[in-house]
Formats: structure tokens, C-alpha cells, sequence
């Protein structure tokens, strides 16, 4: 057998893909939607169980108006062919055509179980908890070795005075991810039990960072959902990017778009302590140098070189009037 060398290999490939498979009609849902400057437009076709890379390219945008009402979630059949792309090995679809044939599947299931919760009162804003101010000690459920906890810990530590945070690790995508969410929701709710009332959790934190609809999805499930509205401690929802929505957002006390916001949202307490102290200290400062220099001067005018020389002024202007 001959051997290749890498570019052979992916060449004969490319050769094979191409030639054999020609141009298909594809249809899947939308994820990972984004536009370069130059007017093309990347994204994925999914389903249940595989998804595929896709291009349009700019000159074909023109011949498709319905793209600039597409969104991610959203299901289409798309016309093409299937091109290797040989500097990284991987090919994708060159879409050519593209029609939207309704929401996704995904995005469906989606809005059924967000109306269904609705009904049933999880999202009623008279039985959200109200997020403590001056938090001491915070539970943060999130992937151990994801993006979101060093955010979240970084932005906390510039801007706390104090607080301790407890990171309870889970998975936060794929199939396992919603019972790993839930396990670890339930360890931090069972530690909070086995505290004195003075170290118990003031706020807990479910976070990951953004993504596509499927990789969020962990946090569309129904019995997180109830496991989160049933939590006894204020729970605060920082899943995805602003634009991102899950139901664990509806559900939770209080949604933040980011891990960092929500950084921002349990340490603006002190954060504003720390500016009244610098403040105040300030101030302080200010009013001990005018003080100084009041009492400077009043110091010089009362040395005994100064009265000896008021002394003889007043000696000269007398004696300037005997004459």
C-alpha cells in the first residue's frame, strides 16, 4: 500500500466527495448563525443526531432575501454541493439556495414547554426571592472547567470586599448534562441543610457561557426547572449571552445575560461601600490638609519672631508720630 503524505490523503478525498456526491437537497435547523463584513454567511444544519457545516457565500446571499429574517432554531431545506476544505481536513456545505420551512423542532419544544410552565405559575413574579445586597457566601453551579467560572471569579474578586464561593461542578452540555445540573443544584441545597444559620448560602448561581440552541438546551429541561422554582435559596439564572433565553431564566429569582453580570449583580453592594469609603476618604484627607494649613499659618503668625516683628512695627509707627 502506498503511503500518503496528509495532502494527498485529504486531496483524494476532496476528489472522491465531490465527484461521487455532487449537489444535494438538505434540510436541518439553524444553529451558530453569523455574517462576515465581506457578506458571507456561516452556520450549521442539525438534527436529532449529526450536524454539518455550511457556507453561503455573497453572491449567492443577493439571490436569497429570506436570510436577513433567518435566526438560529429556525428549519430549512437547503440546495448545494459538498465541498473539502484541504488546509483543515473538514468539509461543509456550499449552499446555493436556502427556504425556511417553519421554526425548528427544538425551538417548538421550546416555546410548548415555556407556555405549559407559565400555566402552571413558575414564572409568576410574586414568588421570585429577592437577591440579597451584601451576599456572604455564594453556591456556583457551573462546568469546573468552562469559561464561566473564571469569569464569574475574576470579575467577583475585582469588586468584592468580602464572600466565599462554592463552586458545585456539572456538566452544562450534551444528554447527561440536565440530571448533572440537578445533582449539583441538590448538593449545594443539602450542604445549605447541614449549615448553622450563619453560614448558610445567601445566593446560588446556574451559569455557563453562550452558545447554540442544542448546546443551551440542558437548560430547557422540566424538572430543573421545577428543581430550581422549589430551591429554598435564591437562585440567579446566568446562561448564554444577552441574546440567549432558556426556561431556567424564566424560572429562577433573577436572570443575568452573563456569568460576569451576574458577578457584577452579587458584589454592587460593596462595590458602592468601596467608592463610599475612597470618598469619605478622600474628603478626609482634604479636610485634614486645609485643617494643616489653617493652623500652619496661625503657628507662623504666633512665633515669637513674628510677634517681635509686629512689636516693631508698632514701636517705628510711634516713634514716627513723637516726630
Amino acid at each position: 500500500m502506498k503511503t500518503l503524505t496528509v495532502s494527498e490523503a485529504v486531496l483524494s478525498v476532496k476528489n472522491v466527495l465531490e465527484k461521487e456526491i455532487g449537489y444535494l437537497l438538505i434540510q436541518g435547523e439553524v444553529t451558530n448563525l453569523s455574517s462576515s463584513g465581506a457578506g458571507h454567511y456561516y452556520f450549521s444544519l442539525a438534527d436529532s443526531e449529526s450536524i454539518l457545516s455550511a457556507a453561503l457565500f455573497r453572491m449567492d446571499a443577493y439571490r436569497n432575501p429570506s436570510l436577513k429574517n433567518l435566526k438560529s432554531g429556525d428549519k430549512v431545506v437547503c440546495y448545494g454541493r459538498i465541498n473539502v476544505y484541504p488546509k483543515k481536513g473538514t468539509f461543509q456545505l456550499i449552499v446555493n439556495r436556502i427556504n425556511p420551512v417553519g421554526k425548528g423542532e427544538l425551538k417548538e419544544r421550546f416555546e410548548r414547554l415555556k407556555m405549559k410552565l407559565s400555566r402552571e405559575g413558575l414564572f409568576d413574579v410574586d414568588k421570585k426571592k429577592s437577591i440579597p445586597r451584601f451576599p456572604k457566601k455564594i453556591g456556583l453551579i457551573t462546568s469546573r472547567e468552562g469559561a464561566a467560572v473564571q469569569d464569574f471569579l475574576k470579575v467577583y474578586k475585582r469588586r468584592s470586599l468580602w464572600g466565599h464561593v462554592v463552586v458545585s461542578p456539572a456538566l452544562v452540555q450534551g444528554e447527561k448534562a440536565p440530571s448533572s445540573l440537578r445533582k449539583a443544584l441538590e448538593k449545594l441545597i443539602r450542604y445549605d441543610f447541614s449549615l448553622p444559620e450563619n453560614e448558610k448560602f445567601d445566593a446560588l448561581i446556574l451559569t455557563r457561557g453562550g452558545g447554540s440552541l442544542e448546546d443551551l438546551w440542558a437548560f430547557n429541561d422540566e424538572a430543573l426547572a421545577w428543581d430550581i422554582f422549589n430551591c429554598p435559596i435564591p437562585i440567579i439564572s446566568a446562561v448564554g449571552h444577552e441574546v440567549d433565553f432558556t426556561i431556567s431564566d424564566f424560572v429562577s429569582d433573577f436572570r443575568c445575560e452573563t456569568p460576569s453580570t451576574a458577578a457584577e449583580l452579587l458584589s454592587e453592594g460593596q462595590t458602592q461601600i468601596k467608592r463610599q469609603l475612597m470618598y469619605f476618604s478622600k474628603s478626609l484627607l482634604s479636610a485634614i490638609e486645609t485643617k494643616l494649613i489653617t493652623l500652619k499659618r496661625k503657628t507662623e503668625r504666633s512665633s515669637p519672631s513674628a510677634i517681635l516683628r509686629e512689636i516693631w512695627k508698632l514701636f517705628n509707627f510711634y516713634e514716627r508720630k513723637l516726630y
